[in-house]
């Protein structure tokens, strides 16, 4: 496809504007015409390789052009540009004639040519069309049309010839006889341009003697068959054919073969004077300007079929119309792969705009890390000419003060050499300055890192939240009525009506529902949702428009245009609609999430466990995770869950065990947690700890979580300061962040207390569950020793204000709940702090009092608990501490034991205390709750451990 077109493509991708010739009225001056021929293209040959050429036009000749390039089907172009110059007193070439050049080179392509090989022959439109010019001078014979001694081409010569398209006259290109131009004419001249012939095809003919032609012409005899290379004939000594031979051979020069054919021919060689590379080894028909002429062309064509006799005009016009079929037949051939590159491109685009957010992703990705890269490497650069800056300083100053020091040694100088004026000394920035300057760049770098890749994430939740559209319309925010919105959840209730379905769904993020309003002409999926008969606890999805509610009670609803049911609900479903009690409900601690009062216990935990971290993190200190496993019984009361793999043994021997000694369920992260404090300073542990403690109370669980601060560098007051702040930011956050679960939850207890008959343990409490979490954050604590305590008690029970279950009230009890309760509740009415306790009924751990009766430690007290809180300062004493711990009952085994949590006191000890909060009493605080059972999502209790 490509081999049949190049030729026209090329020919019109590089038209040849007319130019301007000079004047005619200057003919004793020498004219220079200049021909701006097609560019681009690849010449082989350069400009300085190509000579001043001989023109057809008297002594004109053309020089400039950048060589010949190879053609398709022999035709080729010059690069550059081509001038005629004719010699004062010829005529002028005319405006509309422009340069064409035939050559035939010797030697293969690119080969330099012999020094009588190839010729380069020129010749003007004007000239091969047919134009008729004034005589030659006296340097050579007329021009005009059956002239004598016309010359068409070095290397040929004929008594007369005129154009390619001339009148008749001596054969141009042929031994003897009269024949017109290239293509001749009825006179049986010789012809040289057929697209059958071996010169369109590059192959090399013989001219024949006589009225013959190299077209197979009628009347003549002719050896051009297309395809056929001519036989070769002698040679002279530079390897070009014998001017005796008359061949045209490939690659070779073309002439008649007579003596004066030769004389011209080394004459016209002499003239050239050409040394450059030459053409390439096939002829090559050069032509610009090819829109103009083949205007002109088409027209003598036309003129040519009418007038001319010869058939070989007939066979070129034939095979140019056999090579457009060829041309059209290639379109039509290209048609489907164009097909297929054009769904290609589509596809491409397609595949684009699906992965175009993906495509911007990466690519600001890319242009932030190369934008990082380059700023580091930038100040890096900087770094270093700074330093090398300072140091050429430095170097010159201290070149200068020498140079300076040895002028003064110099005894031949009668003055003093003045002392050079001081160099500005250009501090040189330290290891830590430049260190510091690294870190800042550093942190810039992660800071900034940072804010990009938390500014947006990938994750889109496709469900809407029903309690973020509650509270937008709470506040007045109403969701746009012509957006749809996804919600999903479970059935809580469910009204059918003959018009309508009533439908209340939650999903879990808050106390209340949302209503939803399905109607058939709205809904095309309600008939078929009515027949799978969706009930209570059944999880659907809903599609619809969020609107203003008309009914009572309610913001918003939704007006369903689509309902599915994702999840059906069985036979025997345990709950029901109605209010099912929480000691049934723990028969199905899987399950009971699915009801208000649990939902809400479990976003309260969630939030007070958010506030835990908070409340560390925004005063510095370090989470620590304390094993779960441990080797220590941290309390010293032996209520440990042991853990070994050597069961049914009666006297297991713990060696061979598999931590190859006794390994136990922690009771507190205490212990653990410490040796980091001594480390951190300032530490804390959350996570849950294990008691073998056969209770079945209320307030004891087998397993529960505790959290665990330890603080270096510490008295009692900074403890119960610390003590009371956090607990009281505990509970302000839960009244700031779960409001609608904390009134549902008090509602629910007005709604219980009035039911509930008087059992054992159960108490009345003043105020609402709302009252009293605002009571307890709104005042300080209050704060008294034990000793007062007991004074206290003691008072109220000797008024006969109260009786308890344990009347023996003396120093050195240890209180129970209901004495630590009547405390909170009765006499102080809020949270209360005790402090010194007996060091008898304490741990082995906590600092002595200088009494030596009482230790440093102190508890808080709130109604409705009692203890929510217990810690102390440590002993921070070695010889104390292992003495503490024998009178404790501890054998020196045990104390070796213990010898990491010891080795503290001997190595860099300091005051330091902490303390531990029950994380699911301070539950029962917020929520209300009466049993620690139901503020821990699976309570593990004597003989309960179900999931």
């Amino acid at each position: 496809f490509f081999s049949s077109i190049a030729p026209i493509w090329r020919a019109m991708s590089y038209p040849v504007a007319p130019a301007s010739p000079p004047s005619a009225n200057a003919p004793d001056t020498a004219a220079t015409w200049s021909t701006p021929l097609a560019s681009g293209w690849p010449i082989s040959g350069s400009t300085a390789a190509v000579p001043t050429m001989s023109s057809p036009f008297a002594s004109s000749s053309v020089s400039g052009g950048t060589g010949l390039s190879n053609g398709v089907n022999g035709i080729s172009s010059y690069s550059s540009y081509s001038s005629v110059t004719n010699p004062p007193g010829s005529p002028q070439t005319p405006a509309n004639a422009n340069v064409i050049m035939v050559a035939h080179a010797g030697g293969d392509s690119g080969a330099p040519p012999s020094p009588t090989g190839g010729r380069v022959t020129t010749s003007s439109l004007a000239q091969i069309l047919g134009y008729q010019s004034s005589p030659r001078s006296s340097q050579g014979p007329d021009f005009s049309p059956g002239g004598p001694g016309s010359r068409m081409a070095e290397g040929s010569h004929a008594a007369s010839s005129s154009g390619l398209f001339g009148g008749a006259g001596a054969g141009a290109f042929s031994t003897s006889g009269t024949g017109a131009g290239l293509l001749g004419t009825p006179a049986g001249g010789s012809s040289a341009l057929d697209p059958s012939s071996t010169l369109a095809t590059g192959y090399s003919s013989r001219s024949l003697p006589g009225d013959s032609s190299l077209l197979n012409t009628p009347g003549s005899s002719s050896k051009l068959a297309a395809g056929e290379a001519g036989a070769a004939g002698p040679t002279d000594p530079n390897g070009s054919p014998s001017p005796e031979s008359g061949e045209h051979l490939e690659g070779k020069q073309l002439f008649t073969g007579e003596a004066e054919a030769e004389a011209e021919a080394q004459s016209a060689t002499a003239r050239l004077s050409y040394t450059g590379p030459v053409a390439p080894s096939k002829i090559n028909i050069v032509t610009t300007g090819w829109e103009r002429a083949v205007d002109q062309l088409q027209k003598d064509v036309d003129e040519l079929k009418k007038e001319s006799k010869t058939a070989g005009l007939q066979s070129y016009l034939d095979c140019t119309e056999q090579e457009i079929k060829a041309v059209q037949q290639s379109e039509q051939a290209m048609e489907p792969k164009l097909n297929h590159l054009q769904y290609c491109f589509e596809r491409a685009a397609r595949l684009r705009a699906e992965n175009t957010a993906e495509v911007d992703r990466l690519t600001n990705e890319l242009a932030t890390l190369k934008a990082e890269t380059e700023a580091s490497i930038l100040r890096e650069q900087e770094e270093r000419r700074r330093a090398v800056a300072e140091s050429l300083a430095q170097l010159a100053a201290e070149k200068a003060n020498m140079e300076a020091t040895k002028s003064k040694k110099k005894k031949k100088k009668k003055k003093k050499a003045k002392p050079q004026a001081k160099q500005p000394k250009v501090k040189k920035p330290s290891a830590a300055e430049l260190a510091a300057e690294k870190e800042a760049g550093l942190l810039a770098m992660m800071t900034e890192a940072a804010d990009a890749a938390t500014s947006s994430f990938l994750y889109n939740p496709r469900l809407c939240r029903i309690t973020e559209l509650l509270d937008n319309a709470a506040q007045g925010v109403f969701p746009d009525e012509d957006q749809e919105y996804v919600v999903g959840g479970w059935i809580r209730t469910t009204r059918d009506q003959r018009a309508m379905t009533f439908m209340e769904i939650n999903d879990g993020s808050g106390p209340t529902g949302l209503q939803i309003v399905l109607e058939p002409n709205t809904c095309p999926d309600l008939e078929e949702f009515r027949k799978l008969g969706a009930g209570y606890g059944a999880c659907i999805e809903a599609t619809g428009k969020v609107v203003k509610s008309p009914a009572a009670g309610q913001l918003i609803e939704m007006k369903g245009t689509s309902i599915k049911l994702i999840g059906p609900v069985a036979d025997g479903f345990p709950l029901a609609k109605t209010a099912t009690s929480l000691e049934n409900l723990r028969l199905y601690p899987h399950l009971r999430v699915r009801t208000n009062v649990m939902a809400c216990v479990m976003r309260v935990r969630n939030e007070a466990s958010f506030a835990i971290h908070k409340f560390f993190k925004d005063r510095h200190f370090q989470y620590v995770h304390t094993p779960v496993l441990t080797s220590n019984d941290c309390e010293g009361a032996g209520e440990c869950f042991t853990v070994s793999t050597l069961l049914g043994q009666p006297n297991p021997d713990y060696s061979k065990d598999f931590f190859g000694s006794k390994a136990m369920l922690t009771v507190s992260g205490q212990l653990n947690v410490e040796t980091y404090a001594a480390g951190l300073t300032n530490v804390y542990t959350f996570g849950p700890t294990f008691r073998a403690e056969n209770s079945n109370t209320s307030r004891h669980l087998a397993e529960f979580w505790m959290v665990e601060p330890e603080v270096w560098f510490i008295d009692q007051k900074g403890l119960m300061d610390l003590a009371e702040d956090f607990l009281r930011y505990c509970i302000a956050h839960v009244l700031k962040e779960c409001q609608a679960d904390i009134l549902y939850l008090s509602q629910y207890h007005q709604r219980m207390e009035e039911e509930r008959t008087q059992e054992e343990g159960q108490r009345t409490l003043e105020g609402t569950l709302v009252e009293r979490l605002v009571g307890i954050v709104s005042e300080p604590f209050g704060r008294v020793t034990y000793t007062e305590a007991i004074d206290i008690l003691k008072k109220e029970a000797e008024e006969g204000k109260v009786t308890f279950e344990d009347m023996d009230l003396h120093w050195g009890m240890d209180m129970g709940s209901e004495h630590e309760r009547y405390l909170a509740e009765q006499v102080f009415k809020k949270p209360v702090i005790v402090t010194n306790y007996p060091a008898e009924i304490k741990s082995f751990y906590m600092k002595q009092s200088e009494d030596g009766k009482t230790v440093a430690g102190m508890d808080i007290l709130v109604p409705s608990i009692g203890e929510i809180i217990g810690g102390s300062v440590r002993e921070d004493d070695f010889d104390k501490l292992v003495a503490l711990a024998k009178s404790k009952g501890m054998s020196d085994a045990d104390i070796e034991s213990l010898s990491w949590y010891t080795d503290l006191r001997k190595y860099g000890s300091a005051p330091h205390g902490g303390f531990g909060l029950g994380f699911e009493r301070l539950l029962l605080l917020c929520t209300g709750m009466l049993n620690i059972r139901d503020v821990i999502p699976f309570p593990r209790y004597p003989g309960g451990i179900s999931c």
